[in-house]
């Protein structure tokens, strides 16, 4: 195709297949006119720069004034830790920016008390990556940038990335100084990367100490027990055997297929039953004659008649002053086919059934033994010392370990053996593998077509708009690639977590680390090495190897400086822009404003104002790749060190106050994100240097290259001996620090972790040790204070005292204000569907004793008050009247350990007209 050639032509060309792949051809053919490898000029790159960096603070400048607007407005939304009962994040300022200096000032043993290790590691993470880059970024200032500044050697016309080490001709003696770099970047990072291990393991130490009292801190975990030994008394005596002191309980996990699925159906059931009385009624009800006690009084002692489906059973729950027309279900195959039938009925029937057998499923305790163990001892030394045994000579049985804290467990993948987990393993990690691939192919298609001047060819008002508008192309040009490329790479953890789970693996804190592992291969393989080679590598070396084979190493050498300004780009927008963009919360805003228009029952919406958990397998990714990418142009575009710099200190303070103020912990794994962390800084150092040598090796440099091969050995070593120096990744304490510190004062308020009793029982149960994670964890919903199996919220399969979480180790509560569509008082089904997520403790397994869901019927509102907080936007719940005392008093049930002024309040209706804040 001719670019003289008429809109007409254009049309009949691309008509034909000829004429398409011509254009195809001609977008190449464009690309090399512009530069080899399709990347842009020095000129067009100063540009792009100057405008992704414009982009970039106008993004983050715009979203820092946005949160400061509506953090206080939003209190629930912006800083919901705020609101924990005990060890609440330290105070904000009440300004503007009242939030920032506190930021600053709040110290690593202040984010340790409120967060946890595991946060503590992942923020000086980022510490650290900001005191690489910073050192190195004054050797690039002052040595590297001046030299390609002013002693550049090629003619303007072949420069190809400004600043860079493209600018030296391949004999020219400068590029001795980009050796030195290269060890001093290398240098900087051994050490600092050894003084943080250090600490690592200081700090890891410490959090095992203080957390000594917990019921995880005495327990290990025995994995493939073989079935002579599923005898607790048997497992008991090995142990006793060994001369360690008193082992306090042994539990071997049992499992029953046939519970899990009857709790599973019972929970379905309930939340159709609830959905349909929701339909019925409305949530909130606003009916003068409702009375949430009776109805469920109704409930509980509602009894089914034979035929479901007969039309004088429509009426065995339905009190005077109801609605007269109820739901309709079909009762056939998913619901959509069958005869109809009173779904409030209907569901209430199955519910009942289900309840029923529920009861006496767990009643037979009929279960079959797993291959899972747990062995509680009675000092943390017996246990530290217990978990680095091997209590069975055959092979891969009886592996120990530390038990994770209860709430840590993926309940559904305990029970999988080891042979099933092997060949789940083997799937999952082909399905990540294709994903790669095939991932990488449009990828690689969009680094080469997203570079605008490939289209001005078959594109021409490009071309016009490019002489026109050199600004407004130069945006499409360097925002463009980089945003698109941050979207589509942005849904992966999702499926990385999926695969994860579906591999086997037994905690969360696995789950996420293999997560971790499996994303951060993804953004290497299809960000870094796909942006950094296929528009030079895939298309000049078919060229070449036709052509000319001898151009090869050129074309490879001048491929990583020309793809240094994209990462550019790439990492000031990750940076500049969008950290400061995650404060806003703009993800979860969105899916709050879609699933409003689902939900209907209190429980429904209870779920969906859950706040939000720490999930490291979304946050750790990215800084990983950025930290390799601009460890490995480090030397050879020295600039975007200084990008660097201010990407990590951004997110260093960003995600401080969203790990301080907005997320919660779903587990503590005591810093174990770590050596995961030590893996991928040692992996980035080995890039840079191999790199280097394949660079130098390009350009014919040979004494250079051979410089850096002490670096690459040092850098095997150091990879591998370093943990060495530290037991086994400090999951163990040494035995030294057992003997003198195990009387220790613990980091955490040890008044809270104390035993609340105990008395000389041989065996102690779960709930007479706290859990590691109860000062981390948010109770989202105010736990009742009556006991009494009477109350009308007791409707359940097992007696009341099974079913009331206990309140001896409630160390946090999260005072989640009630509206008036929920009141929280149920907590979320989250960790195990069928189960309450407050009901889960110790380990055994939730099917058998954890707390089960009870009926959870709207809330009563009047009209009025209700029209003024739909107008107000303003829904804190306000009903009162000296008539419904009782609900009032369920409402304001609290712990016993909540004091009423810590407790939310009911407003008197004569306060409904006066906005207030949720």
């Amino acid at each position: 195709m001719n670019n003289s050639s008429s809109g007409t032509d254009q049309q009949q060309s691309t008509d034909s297949p000829k004429s398409f792949w011509e254009s195809i051809a001609q977008m190449f053919e464009s690309a090399n006119d512009q530069g080899k490898g399709g990347y842009p000029s020095q000129a067009e790159n100063r540009s792009s720069a100057s405008i992704q960096l414009a982009i970039s603070v106008g993004l983050g400048v715009f979203s820092i004034l946005l949160f400061s607007l509506l953090r206080k407005r939003f209190p629930q939304v912006f800083q919901p830790r705020s609101k924990l009962e005990t060890n609440p994040p330290p105070k904000l300022g009440q300004g503007f920016f009242g939030w920032i200096v506190p930021i600053y000032k709040i110290s690593q043993a202040q984010v340790l008390r409120h967060v946890g290790l595991d946060a503590v590691i992942f923020l000086r993470f980022f510490l650290l990556c900001f005191k690489i880059f910073a050192v190195c970024a004054v050797y690039g200032l002052l040595v590297l940038v001046p030299l390609s500044a002013f002693g550049a050697e090629k003619p303007l016309k072949d420069k190809d990335a400004f600043y860079s080490i493209g600018n030296f001709n391949n004999d020219s003696s400068y590029i001795i100084a980009h050796v030195v770099g290269v060890y001093i970047v290398s240098l900087v990072t051994y050490v600092l990367l050894a003084r943080e291990y250090q600490v690592y393991s200081t700090l890891r130490w410490e959090f095992l100490l203080s957390a000594k009292k917990t019921l995880a801190a005495k327990t290990i975990m025995i994995k493939g027990l073989p079935k002579e030994l599923r005898d607790p008394k048997l497992l008991m005596r090995r142990f006793e055997e060994i001369k360690l002191e008193k082992v306090s309980r042994v539990s071997i996990l049992k499992q029953s297929d046939k519970l899990h699925r009857l709790i599973r159906l019972r929970a379905y059931e309930l939340q159709r039953l609830e959905s349909c009385i929701a339909r019925w009624i409305g949530n909130p009800c606003t009916l003068d004659s409702y009375d949430p006690n009776q109805l469920i009084s109704l409930v509980n002692h509602y009894e089914a008649e034979d035929n479901i489906n007969s039309s004088t059973n429509i009426n065995s729950l339905n009190p005077p002053g109801y609605p007269k027309n109820r739901p309709q279900v079909r009762t056939g195959f998913l619901g959509l086919f069958g005869p109809k039938a009173d779904g409030i009925n209907y569901h209430l029937t199955r519910f009942q059934n289900y309840d029923l057998a529920v009861k006496q499923e767990r009643a037979k305790n009929e279960s079959t033994t797993c291959n899972i163990a747990f062995v509680t001892f009675e000092s943390i030394r017996s246990t530290h010392i217990a978990a680095q045994l091997v209590p069975s000579s055959v092979p891969l049985t009886c592996r120990t370990s530390l038990a994770p804290e209860p709430k840590d467990i993926h309940w559904p993948n305990i029970a999988i053996t080891g042979k099933e987990q092997s060949v789940r393993s083997v799937i999952s990690i082909g399905i990540t593998a294709l994903v790669i691939v095939f991932f990488g192919i449009p990828l690689a298609l969009l680094s080469s077509l997203f570079n605008i001047s490939t289209f001005t060819k078959v594109l021409p008002f490009l071309q016009k708009l490019r002489d026109n508008s050199p600004v407004l192309y130069s945006l499409l040009q360097s925002f463009l690639p980089t945003l698109s490329t941050i979207i589509l790479v942005s849904f992966s953890p999702y499926l990385f977590i999926g695969l994860s789970m579906f591999q086997g693996y037994k905690t969360y804190s696995l789950i996420e680390s293999a997560a971790i592992s499996k994303h951060f291969a993804f953004l290497l393989i299809n960000v870094f090495l796909i942006f950094t080679f296929s528009n030079t590598v895939l298309q000049s070396f078919l060229e070449s190897i036709i052509k000319n084979p001898s151009q090869i190493p050129d074309i490879l050498a001048e491929s990583l400086p020309k793809a240094a300004p994209f990462f550019l780009n790439y990492v000031m927008l990750l940076g500049i822009g969008f950290f400061p963009f995650q404060l806003i919360q703009i993800g979860p805003a969105l899916f709050y404003f879609i699933r409003q228009f689902f939900v209907k029952t209190p429980r429904e919406y209870a779920g969906l104002l859950v706040p939000l958990y720490t999930e490291y397998s979304w946050l750790l990714g990215q800084p990983m790749l950025v930290f390799v990418i601009c460890l490995t142009y480090s030397i050879q575009f020295p600039l975007i060190l200084v990008v660097a710099v201010a990407y990590f200190l951004l997110g260093y303070y960003c995600n401080k106050y969203c790990l301080l103020y907005i997320n919660f912990p779903y587990y503590e794994s005591g810093g174990l994100l770590w050596p995961k962390i030590f893996r991928r800084i040692t992996t980035g150092l080995f890039l840079l240097q191999i790199l280097m040598l394949g660079f130098f090796t390009s350009i014919s440099r040979p004494s250079l290259a051979g410089a850096m091969v002490p670096l690459i050995i040092f850098s095997f070593i150091y990879r591998f001996y370093l943990p060495k120096l530290f037991p086994k990744d400090c999951k163990f304490l040494p035995v030294d620090v057992l003997q003198s510190r195990t009387d220790v004062e613990p980091l955490l308020d040890s008044e809270n972790q104390e035993l609340i009793s105990r008395d000389d029982r041989p065996y102690l149960t779960d709930s007479d040790f706290p859990s590691s994670s109860n000062f981390l964890m948010p109770i989202a919903y105010p736990p009742s204070k009556s006991k009494n199996p009477s109350r009308s919220d007791s409707f359940h399969a097992l007696d009341a005292p099974t079913l009331e979480p206990p309140n001896l180790f409630r160390l946090m509560d999260y005072l989640a204000v009630p509206s008036y569509f929920t009141d929280y008082h149920q907590s979320t089904m989250s960790r195990f569907y069928g189960v309450l997520d407050s009901g889960i403790r110790g380990y055994t397994h939730p099917v058998f004793k954890a707390d089960l869901p009870t009926i959870w019927v709207p809330l009563k509102a009047r009209k009025a008050d209700l029209v003024i907080a739909i107008k107000n936007r303003s829904y804190t719940y306000r009903y009162t009247a000296d008539t419904d005392e009782s609900r009032t008093s369920t409402a304001t049930d609290r712990d016993p350990n909540t004091t009423l002024s810590d407790s939310p309040k009911l407003l008197p209706s004569s306060a409904s007209n006066q906005p207030l804040d949720p």
